[in-house]
């Protein structure tokens, strides 16, 4: 049967371009139907017209009314695909003279998709006609200058292609070419390619259109390895201790720390150390109570001693000869903790040689072997573990860790607990020379220092950045990528 009407859809549009659109035909190919793209099926973000279409009738009755339908269609060629590019009133019904309009408006997403227009008898379920056309949303006015990555680590002499990107204000892409330059002596740049230069610093390279500048950041580092832990970012997530490399490449899961569930606790207790081999690591890792395990990068661990006498076991460090594991740990109905160690194969349990000092924790052996830092009731004590000789170093702070050359000794002025943080400072393992490192702000417990002592490594406050901090003048060098790294260890060798 014939359909009871021919119709012609003519969409046209109050504002007015320099050319119209070709006539595209869509889904409705083969109905006789044309849509002729005018100005309100091309322009800008945000801009709207009133769309026309017109239905000419060639049946008997011409007095009959007419229901046209608009509605979204998927563009399936090259076009971009987006969705929703536009709003369109989803209706509206033939006047006497055959128009139906609707108000276009083209949304803040560049892209294209089909105008699907369907006519209708009013009662009637079925079309009896239907065609597209394609709408183009472009991009606005040049309003920024994307850039990505925004802020990376590399190491010195290595080089990163950064993502340039002219947009308007809703970050649509725009055709110009963004220049991009060094803004510090440190980094050279060869079209959107970054070098490091001079390292370890911090650098900036600036990227221009016209009036509209940006910048981005370059943390240049020297070549190393962290063993870290890793948060849960969710529920039901396991927490994972990670091996990264200091420009932010190869992180990658070593061992799975906590059970899924676990959120927001092994962030808080998680401790790790490397041996003096940089082949295992030794962890605490906290669940009810805390145990220590040692591990391998296979992922193969075990608890360091089992069974265990202890009701808490934490704050593990390696002996620089590697035959011992050194300790906090507390003894069932006992609250304070005593300085314990072992050997890595969990043999020869034992008090550290001296007897307890108050609530000991966060031990740390010297390079020689000979020496012990640690925190007592929330300050710095050094002891011989020849002689078992005290030197109290009358500095209030918790995680000690001792300079490779054993001159010096990093700490954090902060109650030993999750979620604290204090100054990062420097003491001789006398007592004298003690500095603030830092100023201005607050590190987690929980640092190291590079085999050349020229730099520490900390985190900010507990949810910040880790920092490689120049000992010399106190200078940090964020490292972009570690916002839910922690406690971090320098892989030796």
């Amino acid at each position: 049967m014939r359909p009871r009407y021919v119709a012609s859809l003519v969409a046209i549009g109050l504002a007015s371009l320099a050319a119209a659109c070709d006539s595209v035909s869509g889904p409705g190919a083969g109905s006789g139907l044309i849509i002729r793209g005018e100005p309100a099926l091309e322009d800008t973000v945000t801009a709207n017209a009133r769309i026309v279409v017109a239905v000419s009738r060639l049946s008997l009755n011409h007095s009959a009314r007419v229901q046209v339908e608009f509605r979204y269609g998927q563009v399936t060629s090259a076009e971009s695909g987006l969705c929703c590019t536009y709003y369109v009133r989803p209706a509206d019904t033939t006047d006497a003279n055959g128009r139906a309009e609707a108000l276009l408006v083209h949304g803040t997403a560049a892209g294209a998709q089909y105008l699907v227009v369907t006519a209708r008898a009013l009662g009637q379920a079925t079309a009896f006609t239907s065609d597209s056309v394609i709408v183009r949303t472009t991009p606005g006015q040049l309003a920024r200058i994307l850039i990505a990555p925004r802020d990376t680590a590399l190491f010195q002499g290595d080089t990163d292609p950064l993502a340039l990107a002219a947009a308007d204000r809703y970050g649509n892409r725009r055709m110009e070419i963004v220049q991009l330059t060094a803004a510090t002596a440190g980094v050279s740049v060869s079209a959107n390619v970054v070098r490091a230069d001079s390292g370890p610093s911090r650098q900036m390279v600036r990227a221009q259109l016209g009036a509209i500048r940006d910048s981005a950041w370059l943390s240049i580092v020297p070549r190393g390895e962290l063993a870290v832990g890793i948060s849960a970012q969710y529920l039901g997530q396991s927490g994972d201790l990670a091996v990264v490399k200091l420009d932010g490449s190869g992180l990658r899961s070593a061992l799975v720390t906590s059970q899924p569930g676990d959120y927001g606790a092994q962030a808080a207790a998680m401790n790790v150390r490397w041996d003096p081999t940089g082949t295992r690591l030794v962890y605490d890792r906290n669940e009810t109570t805390g145990r220590l395990f040692i591990g391998d990068l296979a992922g193969v661990a075990h608890p360091l001693i089992y069974p265990s006498p202890f009701s808490d076991e934490f704050h593990p460090d390696f002996s620089p000869d590697g035959a011992w594991v050194y300790f906090a740990a507390r003894s069932p109905g006992l609250p304070a903790s005593s300085v314990w160690r072992v050997h890595p194969d969990g043999t020869a349990l034992e008090q550290a040689p001296f007897g307890p000092d108050g609530s000991e924790s966060r031990p740390a052996v010297s390079p020689d072997g000979q020496w012990l830092a640690y925190s007592s009731d929330g300050f710095i004590h050094v002891r011989s573990l020849v002689t078992g000789a005290r030197t109290p170093l009358h500095v209030p702070g918790t995680a000690p860790r001792w300079s490779p050359a054993g001159d010096a000794i990093a700490y954090v002025v902060s109650a030993d607990y999750a979620g604290y943080s204090g100054p990062l400072r420097i003491v001789s393992p006398d007592g004298n020379n003690d500095r603030l490192l830092v100023t201005d702000e607050a590190y987690a417990p929980g640092l190291d220092w590079t085999p050349d002592g020229k730099y520490i490594v900390a985190k900010t406050g507990n949810y910040g950045l880790l920092e490689l901090i120049v000992v010399a003048t106190g200078e940090t060098i964020p490292l972009p990528y570690s916002g839910r790294l922690f406690t971090p260890a320098w892989r030796p060798n």
